[in-house]
């Protein structure tokens, strides 16, 4: 079986590497990256395949300022960038979702339009094995 291969976008370094472990706890022999902005993101979406990608919601877009909707500029990418004949964000394979704190993240996610994203709540009270598993086998 081939490994998969994560991206993690996250600005947040030891919540990156909770997800890190627990994306390996699932399944061991994945190839994991991460990055910190949601430009960077993208980009590494744009030049790489991935089979899933796990966005933080809030982030900086570029540079140190946080942004309420930084995860929200890569789903756009995603959404938009995924159906062009140029490839740009190869969205036939990939799985994605927003790995977040705030419950707040999951209502600006609705006024966007994204009803049918996965959402992880990672607030230390809610337990993400098994939506982490859903997402990665």
């Amino acid at each position: 079986m081939e490994r998969k291969k994560v991206l993690i976008i996250d600005d947040n370094p030891r919540k990156t590497e909770k997800t890190k472990n627990q994306v390996l706890t699932t399944l061991p022999d994945a190839l994991v990256h991460s990055v910190v902005t949601a430009k960077e993101g993208v980009r590494e979406l744009m030049t790489n395949e991935y089979d899933v990608a796990i966005i933080d919601m809030q982030m900086p877009i570029m540079g140190r300022d946080i942004n309420l909707e930084g995860g929200i500029y890569v789903l756009d990418r995603i959404k938009y960038y995924g159906d062009e004949e140029v490839r740009k964000i190869d969205t036939r394979n990939l799985r994605y979702c927003i790995n977040s704190s705030a419950m707040k993240s999951s209502e600006i996610m609705k006024t966007h339009g994204y009803h049918d994203v996965m959402f992880i709540l990672n607030d230390g009270m809610h337990s993400v094995k098994d939506k982490m598993a859903k997402l990665l086998l």
